[in-house]
């Protein structure tokens, strides 16, 4: 008998053993599968479809689970599926950072993984994760200098038709309608309280956005046009800062340039620190001189800026008239790339990195160039009019176009048009480029103002004040790891967007319809029962 009653024992813990084993494996899948399905919705795969339904199996976890901490590590799981699924190329900078921001991003999903618990556990009104996800969205943005990289909202960029609320809420407002859908979407599934309402409410949403996109296609909005031309130089990493390259790396963007003055432009730009000496503050590089000179074009190139024995990462404007007329020195500086955070206070950290970090100071104004164009009307019998328009516009360096902050500051002091000079060839032939293009394209939007892009090679093209991507540099089906030019004319809106006028407000609302649902249902409604 006792014999009997051991084995039984051991049967019944054995029982319970495969069962816990099963519910942990449930669980790991479930926060798997959402990491997955998001990371599903990005490039280089682009099933943006995936990213109305990537919540859901989260939400599943989290409905059944009792245990916050649980929570929270189940959410860390599904964070960092995603975020080694979608940045593992920033290896090719820097090893250490990459293990870092993976780490660190993750502690997002965590946070509303747990906040998710803590929802279906007290009851409390559900679609109040949409606004939890767009604080923890903005929170990431700009916390610890911000990598804005992999926000929901961005999976639609490609969805023109959707997407042009983002100029009254930010792209934070396509993030927000996702993940209402989400939320809608799995009460369905479980036949939860107000199922049908949420569904409702999920729909009308997608259904408002589709009506006001429509409504910005058929506004006519157009004040003028300016014809640029963009350059990829497509220099390898490998030579871009090697010295004995720089002759041949000039070479390159001379003969390029002097391609794109045959399209008689108004403006021709180059990538980021496209020019491959340093520029003094003191002088005007005869090269570049005698280059806009004997093209007629003015020239907006990239290169690194001593000044006051600082060097900056720059965009410079030459004209044919008067040399360099003005310079922008990059505001918003890269982590690992350009300088090593908490340097003065931790010394030894430049010495786990392992590639060679830059000493680039940051730049402290917002610089506007003017751009003067030229029209010329044919009308017929009173001959030919030729108008000149003049325009302002400002240079955003490598990834500025990913802070929506920084760019409204540029458009709201008085930029007519935006071009972006970059160079993704340090991660290689991988989804980074298509991904910086995404934030581009919202940018764009947000504004209402066009964007031109030129990339060392990256994605070198033009966005319109709608979003659309209408032409890129390319070459045999590809647009990065090539070389060429690409001219076409931009749309100059005479629109002044709500985003750029109020920035995020959308997210401020939203910070405040979460305290006012959380004090409502667990203070005021239980208060009446």
């Amino acid at each position: 008998m006792t014999l009997a009653r051991a084995e039984a024992g051991r049967n019944i813990r054995n029982a319970a053993g495969n069962k816990n084993m099963k519910k942990l494996m449930s669980n790991l899948l479930l926060a798997a599968i959402s990491g997955i399905l998001m990371l599903l919705a990005f490039p280089p795969f682009n099933y943006s479809v995936f990213a109305w339904v990537c919540l859901i199996p989260l939400f599943f976890l989290m409905r059944r689970l009792q245990n916050y901490k649980q929570a929270f590590l189940y959410g860390y799981l599904a964070g960092l599926v995603f975020f080694s699924g979608l940045i593992w190329w920033l290896v090719n900078v820097s090893i250490l950072a990459t293990v870092s921001l993976i780490i660190y991003f993750s502690l997002y999903f965590g946070i509303f993984a747990l906040a998710a618990a803590f929802v279906f556990k007290k009851n409390v009104e559900p679609l109040v994760l949409g606004f939890i996800w767009v604080v923890l969205e903005y929170i990431r943005m700009y916390a610890l200098t911000g990598f804005p990289w992999g926000y929901l909202g961005y999976t639609q960029y490609e969805n023109v038709r959707l997407i042009q609320i983002a100029d009254i809420t930010g792209f934070y407002g396509i993030s927000f309608m996702i993940a209402v859908f989400n939320v809608a979407l799995f009460n369905s599934f479980t036949r939860g309280k107000r199922a049908v309402s949420h569904m409702m409410m999920g729909l009308l949403l997608i259904v408002f956005a589709i009506m006001y996109s429509e409504h910005c296609f058929s506004s006519d909005t157009l004040r003028g046009v300016a014809k640029l031309s963009v350059i990829q130089g497509n220099i390898p990493s490998e030579c871009k800062f090697d010295e004995k390259y720089s002759a041949q790396n000039f070479e390159t963007y001379k003969n390029l340039t002097l391609e794109a003055v045959k399209q008689k432009p108004d403006m021709i730009v180059w990538p980021e620190t496209s020019y491959p000496y340093t520029v003094s503050s003191a002088y005007e590089p005869a090269d570049i001189k005698d280059l806009v000179g004997a093209g007629g074009i003015p020239l907006v190139f990239g290169a690194i800026y001593l000044k006051d024995g600082a060097y900056f990462n720059s965009a410079l404007f030459d004209s044919p008239a008067k040399g360099i007329a003005d310079v922008y020195s990059k505001i918003h500086i890269v982590p690992f790339g350009e300088y090593v955070p908490f340097e003065k206070a931790l010394p030894f950290f430049r010495g786990l990195i392992d590639k060679p970090m830059g000493d680039i100071k940051r730049g402290k104004r917002y610089t506007l160039f003017p751009l003067r164009t030229n029209s010329v009307f044919n009308l017929g019998e009173k001959g030919i009019s030729h108008v000149s328009y003049f325009y302002k516009f400002s240079a955003l360096i490598c990834f500025e176009d990913c802070f929506p902050g920084l760019v409204r500051t540029f458009v709201k002091g008085g930029a007519n048009f935006l071009v972006n000079i970059t160079n993704d060839s340090w991660f290689g032939d991988t989804p980074a480029a298509e991904q910086h293009l995404q934030a581009t394209v919202f940018r764009a939007v947000e504004n209402r103002v066009s964007i031109a892009r030129a990339a060392n090679t990256g994605i070198s093209c033009f966005i319109s004040p709608k979003g659309v991507v209408y032409s890129r540099v390319n070459s045999f089906g590809k647009d990065i790891f090539v070389k060429g030019v690409d001219t076409q004319d931009i749309e100059i809106s005479n629109r002044r967007s709500f985003y750029t006028e109020n920035g995020d407000a959308f997210v401020y609302f939203s910070f405040f319809l979460i305290l006012l649902v959380f004090f409502v249902d667990l203070y005021l409604l239980p208060a009446k029962k």
